[in-house]
């Protein structure tokens, strides 16, 4: 039996939502009033984590002399991997926000 391209898209994307783990929009997690405090730590912690990050690209787009330029890159690595780190508690507790 052959599937037309539109049905195996279908498929696809049936099975796809089956296997992925269940995860809060921005608007469940707005409302609801079931998060736990750790959860509602997490998502404080993942916004100000983002803003420490976009913070120290800026330092960094503004640093002039070698050796702000050294800090800011190492500031800005630093940032960026405690971001991607709490970004991905995030997920693994099925939380998921536009806004990150």
């Amino acid at each position: 039996m052959k599937l037309s391209q539109a049905a195996a898209v279908n498929l696809l994307n049936m099975a796809m939502r089956r296997l992925a783990p269940a995860r809060r929009t921005a608007e469940q997690v707005g409302t609801e009033q079931s998060l736990s405090p750790e959860d509602q730590k997490l998502l404080s912690e993942v916004l100000q984590a983002r803003e420490e990050w976009l913070s120290a690209h800026s330092y960094f787009n503004n640093a002039t002399d070698p050796a702000l330029v050294d800090h800011s890159i190492l500031l800005l690595q630093a940032a960026e991997r405690k971001y991607m780190f709490l970004l991905n508690e995030a997920k693994a507790r099925g939380l998921a926000v536009d806004r990150f």
